[in-house]
């Protein structure tokens, strides 16, 4: 048993670095080549995908359209985009023609070069972060085994991983893109599948142990029907909402699932594991957050590059919480890491609103403002421990209700 298990598992990894290979050769072809200044999928479909330095996707109202036709030639093959673009000089603007449902509108693009910077903003956060969820879900089955929180955390991840992988190829030359759009479909799957069994296995389990089976059937004949109308638009289009949403709905259960256990588990390691869980997101969702409120301050000219690779964070924190059977630390933690967020925070949005103040006042007057950076850093230092005390006393009565006590925390 333990031979057909290592089996199982050195193949996965085989698959995991094929295709992290595969998708890290053909991101770095991209570089250097002229594009459309937005990404198309194999059905030419706009796929929902961009980078805020991309003038053409921002507010994403050209996702999820056909392109029909460029210069006014009608096209029937996304080859042809590509072999226009690159005939044209960077910069040259072109109209495409786009469809959505029964109504067409033409947008005229400049065609851009795709550049290192693009790379790592866009392939660079897919390759990491489908590399982070495959590996944390290898290790969890190869250290816990067959038990049922680890074989439906590491089934759960290992789907999105290989998602995340995949897309590295979604907009050329398509060699993954049935793959991916499988994958795609599973998601709602496997996010059912943790939602069930992380923390804990869930009650429904003891009365219909074939629920998680019936699941994956359902999602699998659903990917499988989807697969012969992929080169349609409409019908991409179509089955790529319904399973966007299904995933949608599914991690909206683990939510409510993760909810439901700390407030009524009586099981000290469950509750533990629902607040790792719980960091590992806010870890992950908080850059993305920032950025995009960093971005509609600076009218679009916030840096994207954490938009990804802080989904790193969530497999980190699911796999820790799976692996270790001692998570009295937890609390410590996850005291200390909400602290030194909200204290970034403060001293962030302190420097920023001080210099904003100083570039006002000084205008174009380069000593002021570096007088004024100098100040801050001198008070920063002189107030960063005692702010640091009073917030982590104020995280403690606040989201704790008490100061933390090790030896009651043992005694519970």
């Amino acid at each position: 048993m333990r031979r057909g298990r290592d089996w199982v598992l050195a193949a996965g990894v085989v698959v995991v670095l094929a295709t992290a290979a595969v998708g890290l050769v053909e991101a770095t072809a991209w570089v250097g080549k002229p594009f459309p200044g937005f990404l198309v999928l194999q059905n030419r479909v706009v796929a929902s995908a961009g980078l805020q330095r991309w003038p053409a996707t921002e507010g994403g109202t050209i996702y999820q359209s056909e392109v029909v036709a460029i210069d006014g030639t009608p096209i029937d093959d996304v080859s042809q985009i590509r072999g226009y673009v690159r005939s044209l000089p960077v910069g040259t603007p072109v109209v495409y023609t786009l469809r959505r449902g029964d109504r067409s509108v033409e947008h005229t693009i400049d065609t851009r070069l795709f550049d290192h910077v693009d790379l790592l903003l866009l392939f660079g956060a897919y390759l990491f972060c489908g590399t982070a969820f495959c590996s944390v879900a290898i290790g969890i089955r190869y250290l816990r085994g067959r038990d049922r929180v680890a074989v439906g955390t590491s089934l759960g991840l290992f789907i999105i991983g290989m998602y995340a992988l995949t897309a590295t190829d979604l907009y050329g030359p398509y060699r993954f893109f049935r793959l991916h759009v499988f994958l795609e479909c599973l998601l709602f799957a496997g996010g059912l599948h943790i939602a069930l069994v992380f923390p804990q296995p869930a009650r429904v389990l003891k009365r219909a142990p074939w629920l998680i089976g019936a699941i994956y059937a359902t999602a699998g004949v659903f990917a499988a029907l989807t697969q012969p109308g992929l080169l349609h638009p409409p019908a991409y289009v179509f089955t790529h909402r319904v399973a966007v949403n299904a995933f949608g709905v599914a991690a909206a259960v683990l939510l409510g699932s993760q909810l439901w256990v700390y407030r009524r588990s009586t099981d000290f390691q469950a509750r533990q594991r629902v607040k790792l869980l719980a960091l590992g997101t806010s870890a992950a969702l908080l850059p993305p957050i920032a950025i995009m409120v960093g971005s509609a301050t600076s009218d679009g000219g916030s840096s994207e590059n954490l938009m990804g690779w802080s989904g790193a964070f969530l497999p980190l924190a699911m796999g820790y919480a799976v692996l270790r059977h001692d998570l009295l630390d937890v609390d410590t933690l996850l005291r200390r890491s909400l602290t030194y967020m909200i204290l970034t925070c403060i001293v962030a949005f302190g420097y920023a609103a001080a210099l904003g103040v100083s570039e006002t006042l000084f205008r174009d007057q380069v000593a002021g403002i570096q007088g004024t950076v100098i100040v801050l850093g001198l008070v920063s230092v002189a107030v960063l421990m005692p702010l640091r005390d009073r917030v982590q006393w104020t995280v403690d009565r606040i989201f704790f209700r008490q100061a933390y006590d090790f030896r009651r925390l043992v005694e519970t």
